[in-house]
């Protein structure tokens, strides 16, 4: 999983079986040894970054992945 990539959420997650499936990666964080995902969700009604411990990635579906466009050329 890396920024930017555009994820569906695990389907055992609350916010998923009240709606809000798919979101954007924002940021990969490190706490105490262990990576952490941010993910901007699209469903209007959720305002905060959903956090996504590494052990729950497999569970993610990759819907579409990051490609960042080439600079332009000087």
């Amino acid at each position: 999983m890396l920024k930017g990539d555009y994820i569906e959420i695990p389907v055992h997650f609350d916010r998923w079986m009240q709606g809000a499936r798919f979101g954007t990666v924002r940021r990969i964080v490190t706490i105490n040894g262990q990576r952490y995902a941010k993910v901007r969700m699209d469903h209007p009604q959720v305002r905060r970054l959903l956090t996504i411990a590494e052990d729950n990635w497999p569970y993610c579906n990759l819907v579409r992945s990051f490609v960042p466009s080439p600079s332009p050329s000087p």
